[in-house]
């Protein structure tokens, strides 16, 4: 009988798993609020509900009688991805336990402390709340929704009595309308890719996390770069402290993607969460790691583990460093695209694609919902890499009416090492 799989998200970066699914002969049943997202043309089904409806899931489980429930490249999603597994009875990866401390702020938070872990001071948040819940923090601080992804509601507070202006703005974008009011600290970000077997956790990656703040809104990653400049002389601390997280939060199997921040005082966990990365690390992992992580993730949905040293889940390493942009614009309205298929015919360009439509109205910048475009470079080491950006970002054009340009050039923001950084010209 032919086996069934519910995918919550059919944006970009689930695209290589639904493909992965149907290679498979599996029929798929995708779930995803936008009914014009890019996955509904490949699924065989198509539910239109938010991929966070834990309920909506678990009655889309039960009705289609799927055998696995799946998401990638997405964070909120997990928890209800397990718990519709859990309902439906089929195996998962991860337990509704483990995945509600993955995408709690509030819960995370509180097992990595218990564990001794390090990360920002912080303080719990709500409606109604003032700033005297704020005492004892030091500014500048940052506040975060406990349930939200993409930096929605993120915002840097310079201080204390800003919180009651961005406190309500915030508190839109949490499903339980709870806040973490954290310190900020001057960092450089990294992220942690790998997988988790049986509780033994393997590092594909360590990667730049290249970011940008807009006032007050910060953290908007403009690239990931990898190996990463940041952490060069320190793989083994950030192995032992992504093992130690592994062990605070439950995590048994399946895939991790961690945000370290290194700071002045030591490196500070910033983010975790039980999925492959949103930055189209299904795409830039697979030839500098050796292994391919939608298989794996598919396997072990299946199954309840998998792993990833099993050869059917092994591939070539054709590769020694990566670059993956991702793109924003100014201001404006789209009109226009033009050079993708030079972009992609280039040699070492491994995928690219624009994300928004003709017609899109573009504001300040605020989430990465606002992404226009990405780009996967691929080369045998990094001096290759940056060759190759340098020659393909002019010929990538997101217009207007005038045939104004509205890509910013965050070119410098991809480019590595730190020394070739070039600040953006608009």
């Amino acid at each position: 009988m032919k086996q069934t799989v519910l995918v919550l998200g059919g944006g970009s970066g689930q695209l290589s798993l639904i493909a992965g699914l149907i290679e498979k002969g599996i029929r798929v049943v995708l779930q995803d609020r936008d009914e014009h997202c890019p996955g509904r043309i490949l699924a065989d089904d198509f539910v239109p509900l938010d991929t966070c409806d834990a309920p909506g899931a678990e009655n889309v489980a039960l009705k289609y009688k799927v055998d696995a429930v799946l998401t990638a490249g997405t964070d909120q999603p997990v928890l209800a991805a397990a718990l519709a597994a859990e309902k439906r009875g089929c195996p998962s990866l991860v337990t509704s336990v483990t995945a509600r401390a993955l995408t709690d702020k509030e819960v995370m938070k509180a097992q990595l402390n218990t564990a001794g872990i390090r990360s920002p001071e912080y303080r719990l948040a709500g409606p109604g709340d003032g700033i005297e819940v704020l005492k004892g923090l030091r500014a500048p601080l940052v506040i975060k929704p406990v349930d939200s992804q993409g930096q929605r509601g993120v915002v840097k507070l310079e201080s204390p009595e800003d919180f009651l202006k961005y406190r309500d703005s915030s508190l839109k974008w949490s499903r339980r309308k709870r806040l973490i009011v954290e310190e900020y600290h001057t960092n450089r970000e990294i992220t942690v890719s790998g997988w988790v077997y049986r509780g033994e956790t393997l590092i594909w990656a360590v990667t730049d996390r290249v970011t940008r703040d807009f006032p007050p809104h910060i953290g908007l990653c403009l690239a990931h770069r990898y190996p990463s400049a940041y952490a060069a002389s320190r793989q083994k601390e950030v192995a032992e402290i992504s093992r130690k997280c592994v062990k605070a939060l439950g995590i048994e199997n399946g895939p991790i993607y961690f945000q370290f921040l290194i700071t002045d005082t030591g490196i500070l966990v910033n983010e975790t969460a039980g999925r492959l990365g949103g930055a189209y690390e299904d795409i830039s992992l697979p030839p500098v790691c050796g292994n391919n992580p939608v298989e794996i993730l598919i396997g072990g949905a299946l199954s309840g583990n998998a792993d990833p040293m099993d050869t059917r889940y092994r591939v070539a390493r054709t590769a020694g460093a990566f670059a993956v942009p991702l793109m924003f614009c100014r201001e404006g309205k789209i009109a226009d695209f033009a050079g993708e298929k030079q972009v992609l015919n280039f040699p070492g360009v491994t995928s690219f694609s624009y994300l928004l439509e003709k017609g899109t109205a573009i504001g300040p910048p605020r989430n990465s919902v606002q992404r226009a475009a990405y780009l996967v470079i691929h080369g045998e080491e990094t001096v290759e890499v940056n060759r190759i950006l340098k020659k393909t970002w002019p010929r990538i054009k997101i217009t207007d009416t005038t045939g104004r340009q509205l890509l910013r050039n965050t070119l410098g923001y991809a480019l590595n090492p730190m020394l070739e950084r070039s600040v953006e010209t608009d």
